[in-house]
């Protein structure tokens, strides 16, 4: 499969590094999405998506950070399998005759924090407590820096719904931090 993705890409340096983020972090995030798809076969069309919005995005990936890298991924591939997950779940509800179904996919804890300084812990703890795409947003915005449209785009998001959910994720982060929203504005 990795021959098929390196023809899709132009240019060498490109190729290469894709290759080097393929082999590092392919295992992880067939971890990442087989913990929310219990199903090894759909994890991996889950990893492999994930990678042709990676190779979209090439320039999000920094080598040199290998925790923000992880991240990044992370995120991406936990994104396809939640998307995958809702898609099974909608064509499942459609062929039953059940009314209501009640699932709950479990939040993986694939977030690495360990290069935080001491006194951003409280911040780091209050981002954890955050529902998964309310911290999603929040980390793809300060910890990558990337804005709206490229959230959107990962995130298969409209550029409006981030941004909505971004002053979302700000309120509630005030929230748990005991202060006002507008003090953090």
């Amino acid at each position: 499969m990795l021959v098929t993705y390196l023809n899709l890409l132009d240019d060498p340096e490109e190729q290469r590094k894709f290759e080097r983020v393929y082999t590092e972090y392919r295992q992880m995030m067939f971890y990442v999405a087989n913990d929310v798809l219990h199903n090894e076969y759909d994890a991996e069309d889950a990893v492999q998506q994930a990678f042709m919005r990676v190779m979209n995005h090439l320039d999000g990936v920094d080598e040199n950070d290998k925790h923000k890298t992880k991240s990044f991924l992370s995120i991406i591939a936990q994104n396809v399998a939640i998307d995958i997950y809702r898609k099974k779940r909608r064509d499942w509800e459609y062929s039953t005759s059940y009314d209501e179904h009640e699932i709950y996919i479990e939040d993986p804890n694939g977030q690495d924090f360990e290069n935080i300084k001491e006194e951003d812990h409280r911040l780091a703890d209050a981002i954890a407590k955050l529902p998964k795409h309310y911290a999603d947003v929040i980390r793809l915005t300060y910890i990558h820096g990337f804005g709206s449209e490229k959230i959107g785009a990962l995130l298969d998001l409209t550029p409006e719904n981030v941004r909505q959910r971004l002053v979302r994720a700000r309120r509630k982060l005030a929230k748990i931090l005991g202060g006002k929203y507008e003090d953090y504005i």
